[in-house]
């Protein structure tokens, strides 16, 4: 089956059509319609519409982005299948569908809108999409099968529409990344006014990277299990899906002695930019973080090209005209010319 929408970016509509299935509600396993339609199927198997929902299998497109539809024909859409952005899989054959939108997958897809009602992310469903950099999710999503995002090495930004103190599945999808990844809280239930991603914003939490390896202890054969980086500690602060934000926060008092500066530096940043439920001896915590290592955080940030967090820096009472020297010669050398023309004008001050 195949459907096709509309999306309206920047004031113009944009095609996209996708191809799905069916599942039950209960247990999102797939539904074998066999000869029968969905209709004749509910009907034999006495199911109302709440009972059944639409899983995705390819999506097509005009762009590198794809906003995900929220309902097929009445159907909520629930999960996102098996190799759904895959450059390659034996699911689906793209030839069988007569369109001419191109197939959005691998290298292509460089930002994903997840739909409110998804609840399921499959096995391997982003496979190798190397050029992955954002996505957005509610907190309706829950379930994240193994290697969902295997390969997304450029992941580095996700934007959940929820409260705060909202229990959701973030904790899932950084139990799959590895990498450094900064989780932007916005309101759920209010539309953005713009197309600006920090539009609504409710808090931002940087969760860095972290690693792990197994180490061949005897003759025995026996391995022991390592990880290495407090990003693996950030990420166990949860409790039913809920942060715990006094836990993320004392996680960064620990990581000062053993952490590089770099990694730490956008978490103390994020928290003093929104300091929800922050501490004054935290927020003191942070501050002296940032004075005491405020060259190498400077760099660090014009490394990553975080505009936000350079402006924050700037206006920072630590900050002198050598330190606007040093970051201009950052930003030359990194060429990022917004970022030069802001240090000369805050310079100017």
């Amino acid at each position: 089956m195949v459907f096709e929408y509309s999306v309206s970016i920047d004031y113009y509509d944009y095609r996209f059509l996708c191809a799905y299935d069916y599942v039950l509600t209960k247990d999102l396993k797939p539904i074998d319609l066999g000869e029968r339609t969905i209709t004749e199927y509910m009907k034999d198997n006495k199911l109302a519409i709440g009972d059944v929902g639409i899983r995705l299998l390819r999506l097509f497109g005009e762009l590198n982005l794809v906003y995900l539809p929220n309902e097929i024909e009445g159907f909520r859409v629930l999960v996102l299948g098996k190799y759904a952005f895959a450059p390659k899989q034996k699911l689906i054959d793209i030839d069988d569908y007569d369109t001419d939108l191109s197939l959005i997958s691998g290298d292509i897809l460089e930002e994903l809108y997840l739909n409110e009602n998804l609840v399921k992310i499959e096995s391997f469903a982003l496979y190798n999409c190397r050029s992955l950099k954002f996505m957005e999710m509610s907190k309706a999503l829950n379930l994240v099968d193994g290697d969902a995002f295997m390969n997304c090495n450029k992941l580095s930004k996700i934007n959940l529409k929820a409260e705060i103190k909202d229990a959701t599945g973030i904790r899932n999808v950084l139990a799959q990344y590895k990498q450094g990844l900064l989780v932007t809280f916005k309101e759920p239930d209010k539309e953005p006014e713009t197309t600006n991603k920090l539009d609504n914003v409710l808090a931002r939490f940087y969760f860095p990277e972290y690693s792990e390896s197994y180490e061949e202890i005897g003759p025995a054969h026996i391995f022991a299990f390592n990880v290495d980086g407090e990003g693996y500690r950030a990420r166990q602060q949860f409790s039913n899906g809920v942060l715990i934000i006094n836990g993320y926060d004392e996680t960064f008092s620990k990581a000062v002695s053993v952490e590089a500066v770099n990694t730490l530096a956008l978490m103390a940043i994020y928290r003093l930019l929104y300091p929800v439920d922050l501490s004054k001896a935290n927020k003191e915590m942070y501050y002296d973080f940032i004075a005491d290592n405020k060259a190498e955080i400077l760099k660090e940030v014009i490394r990553k090209q975080d505009m936000e967090s350079l402006e924050f820096l700037l206006k920072m009472d630590i900050i002198n005209n050598e330190d606007k020297m040093l970051a201009l010669r950052e930003a030359t050398k990194y060429q990022w010319l917004e970022a030069s023309a802001k240090i000369i004008n805050f310079r100017g001050e």
